[in-house]
């Protein structure tokens, strides 16, 4: 038992004491309480209230230190800007922030930290303790939603874009393009690279990357769903690219061995992934000293004007149909899971741009059919289809704009460095 304990309980029972006494005494015709037994009582009380109060001003500080150290925790590991604010809200790609802050001996810019030190002593102690408590955060804000079992939400997703590996690239192609273009440019892949895209889908940013680091360099997409993998090795045919393969494999048990890649890229993956932070722990592990890891995730919710989708959905079916899918877009929560599974360099920005469909069909067929409400969708009989098509038409009628959609959405980008010096043992 802990000494907070003991004193709180040595202070009730001081309390108790005397009352069970005045109760006995009124209850019968005894005598009152001798004037002895209640000078004993009122010193018991006395001396367990000091002991309470000494307890109380003893947490405070401790609860003062715990929450600086979060605080400074959180400016070394997760480099980023309040989320939503104006400044990023505004930003457009090509223009990170440039202003230098000086944060406790170190310096910050273009939202990146330089000069690091690691934590010595004492506070390495507390930098696991607030690590661990960061790593777990997201997971907090799940507890009042409804969630799957994991092995379920892995077959919803795998079956789901098979479902969808037809249609998501002719409707999602030009919706993503700018995010996956920032992705790239952040990961900065070069001749000779070896790169693995994680959740490739169809192959739109592997092709792109096995351009960057042309015939010397390889890229290995890999995602959950076969039909997807079997589009993007035919789409590599078509394209004429030698220098990439692809292969179904689960991003949170990566069959690859350790430090075999120099950039680890996932566009719009992990949001559908029961467990994110240890799909992060296996990028770093495959990612040699100094690699580079990029990832895209869709941003806030109430920044995506076609987020209304899941709740409509979950309406029809036994559980969340994807319980991280904002989460992860949360103010600095995606970075802060990068510093957890010991990456450094962290850096994020947020992307707003409009997706813009050109009927009502074409904007429910990139929500239902090609996207990863697709398994749910295939099993609506039609009166269950007509309903929800039109209680998401009814969402997103605002953004509507003659027969077409112009739809408000964000993204976020990460990027961050494996720890050590490139060309290092991993």
């Amino acid at each position: 038992m802990s000494v907070c304990s003991c004193v709180l309980l040595e202070w009730l029972e001081a309390i108790r004491v005397p009352l069970c006494h005045r109760a006995v005494a009124g209850a019968s015709s005894c005598r009152p309480v001798s004037g002895r037994r209640r000078r004993i009582d009122s010193t018991r009380c006395i001396a367990a209230a000091m002991s309470f109060i000494a307890m109380l001003a003893f947490l405070q500080p401790l609860a003062l230190i715990v929450g600086r150290s979060t605080r400074i925790f959180q400016c070394h590991r997760a480099q980023a800007l309040p989320g939503g604010t104006a400044e990023q809200q505004s930003r457009t790609l090509g223009q990170p922030p440039d202003t230098t802050v000086n944060t406790h001996g170190r310096s910050v810019k273009e939202d990146r930290l330089t000069g690091r030190t690691r934590p010595r002593g004492a506070a390495t102690v507390a930098y696991h303790i607030l690590e661990l408590w960061v790593a777990h955060r997201p997971y907090k804000t799940m507890e009042p939603y409804k969630t799957m079992e994991a092995k379920l939400q892995r077959r919803v997703q795998r079956y789901g874009w098979d479902l969808a590996a037809t249609d998501y690239e002719p409707l999602w192609q030009a919706q993503l393009a700018e995010a996956q273009a920032a992705l790239l440019a952040w990961a900065s892949p070069v001749p000779g690279e070896q790169v693995l895209d994680i959740a490739c889908g169809t192959g739109l940013v592997s092709f792109e990357a096995a351009r960057a680091v042309s015939v010397r360099g390889h890229v290995l997409g890999i995602d959950l769903s076969e039909r997807m993998v079997d589009a993007a090795e035919r789409r590599a045919r078509e394209n004429r690219l030698s220098n990439c393969s692809f292969s179904r494999m689960d991003a949170e048990t990566l069959a690859l061995p350790d430090t075999s890649f120099d950039v680890v890229l996932c566009a719009l993956g992990l949001m559908y992934m029961p467990d994110p932070a240890q799909a992060l722990r296996e990028m770093r592990r495959v990612l040699r000293a100094g690699g580079r890891v990029s990832l895209a995730v869709w941003g806030e919710r109430s920044k995506c004007g076609w987020s209304a989708i899941f709740p409509i959905v979950d309406d029809e079916v036994a559980s969340e149909v994807c319980p991280l899918f904002f989460r992860l877009g949360e103010q600095d929560t995606l970075a802060c899971l990068c510093g957890a599974a010991t990456f450094e360099d962290v850096r994020h920005r947020r992307i707003t741009t409009t997706l813009t469909f050109a009927n009502a069909n074409e904007a429910c067929d990139a929500a239902f059919i090609g996207g990863p409400v697709a398994l749910a969708w295939s099993r609506f009989n039609g009166e269950v289809r007509a309903r929800v098509r039109a209680r998401y038409l009814d969402a997103i009628e605002s953004w509507r704009h003659g027969q077409g959609y112009r739809i408000p959405a964000e993204f976020v980008i990460v990027a961050a460095v494996a720890p050590g010096e490139p060309g290092a043992a991993g």
